[in-house]
């Protein structure tokens, strides 16, 4: 998995530096660097992977003592240069989000085009731990602020499914860190190509938690495309919905559960012809 993640602080109005810059100084009586061991249910098929990036914020009182801070996977914790601080009975908070950026977001917008890499870079998350001390590695659990949707299609005459795309959806949020929450925004709604897990049976994409009446366009060989609308429902962050589509001779049946792997069970949202 190819992934890039950031930890983030709840004070919003420091300056955010980049990755491996302004390391804070610390008394060498404190030993050792910072390390966090993330605890986490993640939308892809994978865990972390080595080189993957986070960064980190550390506030301790009013003061920041690194903000948005990168560090990189090791194949077990996130590690850095970045030393503890040194009050070394001194709590602090640590707090996080993924994906990593130079500057703290403070708006997201989910991948248009999720059939590859942008598929993993849309899975936003965030955590937030207090009254943290020096020791030997941070435990973090990480909640996914994002919503995913399964595809999982039934094939009953073999057609090749040449792409599989959920609609009517707003790609872009708000992003409140401090109360690790995201809003929609008022915009259009938009398409969003899916990822192939397993090819033409499982797609997956990650989307705004919103209220919203999804279509589900599947393209199959010879230029045709079967489109069907599902019943409002409202996403939950940290929720599945799993899509359930048939494909006919003649036709394609669709419907929307709440089915779990990974996250939160959302419940069963029936099927809704187009009119």
């Amino acid at each position: 998995m190819k992934k890039i993640f950031t930890i983030l602080a709840v004070a919003a109005a420091t300056l955010t530096v980049s990755c491996n810059k302004n390391i804070p100084q610390r008394n060498p009586q404190v030993s050792g660097k910072i390390a966090i061991d993330p605890l986490i249910t993640r939308a892809t098929e994978t865990d972390f992977e080595s080189g993957d990036k986070v960064g980190l914020t550390i506030k301790r009182g009013e003061e920041v003592f690194a903000q948005n801070y990168c560090m990189t996977y090791d194949g077990s914790v996130f590690t850095s240069d970045l030393g503890w601080y040194s009050e070394g009975e001194q709590n602090s908070i640590f707090s996080a989000y993924y994906p990593y950026a130079e500057q703290t977001p403070q708006t997201f917008s989910v991948g248009a085009d999720q059939s590859s890499e942008a598929y993993f870079s849309s899975d936003l998350m965030g955590s937030l731990k207090e009254d943290v001390t020096p020791q030997a590695s941070v435990t973090m659990l990480f909640k996914h602020l994002m919503t995913r949707i399964v595809v999982n299609i039934d094939n009953q005459v073999g057609a090749t499914v040449t792409s599989v795309k959920l609609q009517n959806s707003v790609a872009s949020c708000d992003v409140d860190f401090a109360q690790m929450q995201v809003s929609v925004k008022e915009a259009e709604a938009s398409d969003i190509a899916m990822y192939p897990v397993t090819k033409d049976a499982r797609y997956a994409a990650i989307v705004v938690p919103q209220t919203v009446k999804f279509r589900v366009a599947i393209a199959i060989d010879g230029g045709k495309v079967i489109t069907k609308s599902l019943n409002e429902v409202t996403l939950k962050a940290g929720g599945q919905y799993t899509i359930n589509a048939v494909i006919m001779a003649t036709d394609v049946a669709v419907s929307l559960s709440g089915e779990i792997e990974n996250w939160s069970d959302e419940g069963v949202i029936p099927e809704k012809e187009i009119t």
